[in-house]
């Protein structure tokens, strides 16, 4: 997964919903799109967030 990237995806769909530029039909679909990426995204970070905690702990701890 590439967070930058899914970032502007969820930017380009939120814009197109935000400027009206589909259907409505669309829009439902690009939100439900963008939905998915978010969950992806929170997913991503919540990863990095307890590697940062076990590297840390680790370095408090004196391991490698």
């Amino acid at each position: 997964m590439n967070f930058t990237k899914n970032l502007e995806k969820i930017e380009e769909l939120l814009g197109k919903i935000e400027k009206h530029e589909t259907t409505v039909e669309e829009a439902l679909g690009d939100f439900e799109k963008a939905v998915g990426v978010i969950k992806e995204c929170k997913e991503f970070l919540e990863n990095a967030k307890q590697k940062v905690t076990e590297l840390s702990d680790s370095v408090r701890d004196g391991e490698e």
